[in-house]
């Protein structure tokens, strides 16, 4: 059973966004790791060298911290659940609401890099940002920390949301950090520093996720959520610390407003291209129609089979071993089939597992002979590396997706609507569970939910047909050419551009020279 996580939520959707930082700049492919570290320590040392040579430690250290910082998300999430269930009693429903709620700011990842981008605060695109969002997310722990019951809900919903925010705009942030600086080595930029937000995040995620459950176990939720505090604290010290340069104030107006205006423009334009919506559309659907019941299965592994808040977070942990695993498998042997038949085998698997969690809700596995938690991590384990086996295609689909010039805007884009779709599905699942009468020692109904949800799991197969049936890179780049031109000729007519006021043009203007330079033979 997936006890803290479905497919599109939770770890694999932290592994996706990771993923904004990452399409290739040569021919979109996410799967490619040229640049990645050698297995030889020999090698490694080399690779470890020429990262820092170019980079910078600075620099470097920022980005890892601030990956690994969101991989220790999973410490406070696992505190959360608790503080839900055994501090303010929420029936399953309600805290799955809330759960949900709480995955909105990712949802809407395009808007923080498009404010960014545009709006400057107090004359820095990046650094301004990250401070704000760090003692918001400094706040938000803080004041959840001093929870009780007494607290009101509306209260607590809004600091969960807040800690959720900050996460997702320092993403944005770093995101947009790391692309910019990934062109210091056209070559093999990318990859190197996508190989380290990888590493980083799967470390916090996995130490997190060892800490939660002893610490929660021993102090409770409340000081769960005073050490949480360390990670926007670091994150606002090395943010203090960072160097950016400067705008100049005159550029913060019609420039800022300009190149806002474009964006969206292109965003709108890439939208309407059939290959682009008909695949957005699958990514929506093949997410939103089956629900999910991660804190009612919260919840019932730890009030019915009474697992301690240890075995959570060991089982946690063992989630971002099984979804490295699944992107091994992936690798290995999944990453040259076609889209439709990659996602309808995913999409099969997931719908068998699902149905095997029937065993488990109906205490089947124990007349097989099966103990709860050997099957509790059996299942995890193989639901894991199915979801990824998922995940992995819809990235490099995505990718392929991306018109140049807006590669990271269009990409966070894309996973916005991965993410909104794991949040129609989280209410879908409250709502079925109302329905059904499911709640805190009542769980008579939850086998059907299950089966409901292992049916619906098989309804993407019927939209296969949306998906493209070849490489959609070329549609994308004459999309992207004749969007740039459009959009230049507009704002040549409409606007007068000085030479403070050039920011758009130059935007564009990389994304034709980028288009011409391809084009040559």
């Amino acid at each position: 059973m997936d006890v803290q996580h479905d497919p599109l939520d939770a770890v694999p959707a932290a592994c996706a966004r990771r993923r904004a930082t990452s399409p290739s700049e040569d021919d979109g492919d996410v799967t490619q790791n040229a640049a990645t570290p050698s297995t030889t320590l020999a090698g490694f040392l080399a690779w470890q060298a020429k990262v820092v040579e170019t980079f910078g430690r600075p620099f470097l250290t920022l980005v890892g911290m601030v990956y690994f910082v969101q991989g220790f998300g999973s410490f406070s999430m696992l505190a959360i659940a608790y503080l839900m269930k055994d501090v303010l009693k929420l029936q399953p429903a309600a805290s799955q609401a809330i759960m949900t709620t709480a995955g909105f700011p990712w949802a809407i990842k395009p808007l923080y890099g498009i404010l960014s981008d545009s709006l400057p605060l107090c004359g820095y695109r990046r650094k301004s940002y990250l401070v704000l969002i760090s003692i918001l997310g400094l706040c938000a722990y803080f004041w959840l920390h001093l929870t009780t019951p007494a607290t009101a809900l509306t209260q607590i919903t809004l600091l969960i949301l807040l800690a959720s925010l900050g996460t997702a705009v320092s993403d944005v942030i770093i995101d947009a950090l790391v692309v910019e600086m990934s062109r210091l080595d056209p070559k093999n930029g990318a990859n190197d520093l996508q190989s380290i937000t990888w590493c980083m995040m799967s470390l916090g995620g996995i130490v997190g996720s060892l800490l939660a459950g002893p610490i929660t176990t021993s102090f409770g939720p409340s000081r769960v959520f005073l050490v949480s505090m360390a990670g926007p604290a670091i994150i606002l010290v090395l943010s203090l610390l960072m160097k950016e340069t400067k705008i100049q104030a005159q550029r913060h107006g019609p420039s800022c407003l300009r190149l806002a205006s474009t964006q969206v423009g292109l965003l709108r334009q890439a939208m309407r291209v059939p290959v682009i919506w008909k695949a957005a559309l699958y990514m929506f659907a093949s997410g939103a129609v089956a629900p999910s019941f991660s804190q009612i299965q919260f919840y019932f592994v730890t009030e019915v089979l009474h697992f301690s808040p240890d075995f959570m977070g060991n089982v946690q942990a063992l989630g971002y071993v099984f979804l490295m695993v699944g992107t091994v498998v992936y690798n290995t042997y999944c990453k040259d089939l076609p889209f439709r038949r990659s996602f309808a085998t995913a999409q099969i698997g997931l719908g068998a597992i699902s149905v095997l969690e029937i065993v488990l809700v109906t205490r089947t596995n124990l007349h097989l002979g099966i103990p709860d938690k050997w099957f509790v991590i059996g299942d995890a384990m193989l639901s894991d590396i199915i979801s990824r086996l998922k995940m992995m295609p819809l990235l490099v689909l995505s990718s392929k997706l991306c018109p140049r010039g807006i590669e990271g805007t269009f990409f966070a884009l894309l996973m916005a609507v991965a993410n909104l779709s794991g949040a129609v599905s989280g209410y879908w699942g409250a709502t079925l569970c109302t329905l059904l009468g499911i709640g805190r020692d009542a769980y008579d109904n939850l086998w059907i939910a299950v089966l409901l949800r292992s049916a619906l799991k098989l309804v993407p197969l019927m939209f296969l047909f949306l998906l493209p049936e070849h490489d959609p890179q070329e549609e994308v780049e004459a999309m992207a050419l004749a969007a740039a031109t459009s959009h230049h000729r507009e704002l040549s007519m409409t606007a007068d551009v000085d030479n403070d006021d050039d920011i758009v043009d130059d935007e564009i203007t990389d994304l034709l020279a980028a288009k011409q330079e391809q084009d040559k033979p």
